[in-house]
This record gives structure tokens, sequence and C-alpha cells, in this order.
């Protein structure tokens, strides 16, 4: 496990792993829990949201 507290820190590999979950899955609401950084990032026609561990634990 690592936390990411920029987007420099995330990997391409998590974010294609995702991707891939997402089809197999046909899920659209993708999620990747980070340390502190929050944004939306549209990768292959999909949003990613990146969301700090405590915004989702008191969601």
């Amino acid at each position: 496990m690592s936390f990411v507290s920029s987007e420099d820190e995330i990997n391409e590999r998590e974010l294609k792993a995702l991707i891939r979950a997402s089809k197999e899955t046909k899920c659209r609401d993708l999620i990747l829990i980070t340390w502190d950084y929050e944004d939306k990032r549209k990768i292959k026609n999909q949003t990613i949201k990146f969301i700090p561990l405590w915004r989702w634990l008191i969601s």
C-alpha cells in the first residue's frame, strides 16, 4: 500500500488497473483513495475521482 500526496506520485499502472477493472465490472464510479490529494481526471473517456482518505472516511 502506498499513500499518494500529489499527482506526481500516482502510478500509471494503478490507473490502468482501475480502468481495466471498471470495464470488467461495468462500474462507472471510479474512485482512487489518496493520502491528501483531491482532484478529478478524465482518462480514456472515464472520470476518476481522487479522494483523500479522511474525506472518504467521513462520507
